[in-house]
């Protein structure tokens, strides 16, 4: 059985990822950059779960699943 879903490629903002930044004191930050305000979805289907790790792990920082 198929699994679908819908890639979604920000143009803007470039990232939709969280950032992780060490602080001047030295402790870890991190901020989300997920206020998707323009992008395209597109159609994809996998066949099973291997091929879906896959394609997450093959994912751009502009990109996620919806």
């Amino acid at each position: 059985m198929p699994i679908k879903f819908c890639r979604v490629d920000s143009i803007n903002p470039k990232i939709l990822t969280k950032h992780y930044e060490k602080a001047p004191d030295g402790t870890l930050t991190k901020s989300t950059v997920a206020h998707l305000t323009e992008g395209e979805l597109t159609p994809v289907e996998v066949s099973d779960l291997r091929e879906f790790g896959a394609l997450v792990a093959g994912l751009k920082p502009h990109q996620a699943l919806l």
